[in-house]
């Protein structure tokens, strides 16, 4: 485990700046020592609670819900919820599930990346008047993802 974890670096990462290293299993008086100094600094150094600010908060959730990415994004995931509720129902293994869902999540992924690529007004009217179309397009060009999987039951 030891070669998984990394040192604290509180110049890189300013949340490890009360991080401690202590060199033994046993406590010596240097280990105990900076474990009483650290103490300290944390009672002498409270964290500032932060303000919220409740309109700036309802505005950025507005924008975020006008956002037609994220509309889109939402809509996509609770299809991709149904689809693993209905594969699940079907009697897929725990295994096929996994797969099952990280190539509809592979495929939602990709979606969107074309879905904001798209310019044209025709697109950009598409995209911004219909997330049923937006659905509909994904789950059809989910379907034979979900088919190869649906027909083995």
């Amino acid at each position: 485990m030891a070669q998984k974890l990394e040192c604290p670096n509180p110049k890189k990462y300013t949340w490890e700046k009360n991080s401690l290293i202590l060199k033994s299993a046993e406590f010596s008086f240097e280990d105990n020592l900076q474990v009483f100094n650290l103490l300290s600094s944390a009672l002498e150094n409270p964290v500032k609670s932060m303000e919220e600010n409740a309109e700036e908060k309802e505005m950025d959730r507005a924008i975020c819900a006008s956002n037609v990415l994220h509309q889109a994004d939402q809509s996509l995931r609770r299809t991709i919820s149904e689809t693993m509720q209905k594969a699940k129902a079907k009697g897929l293994s725990p295994s096929e599930m996994k797969i099952l869902s990280e190539e509809l999540n592979k495929q939602k992924v990709e979606f969107l990346e074309k879905l904001k690529q798209k310019t044209n007004k025709e697109n950009q009217f598409y995209v911004e008047n219909s997330s049923f179309n937006i659905t509909s397009v994904f789950s059809q060009e989910t379907d034979d993802i979900v088919k190869k999987y649906l027909n083995k039951h």
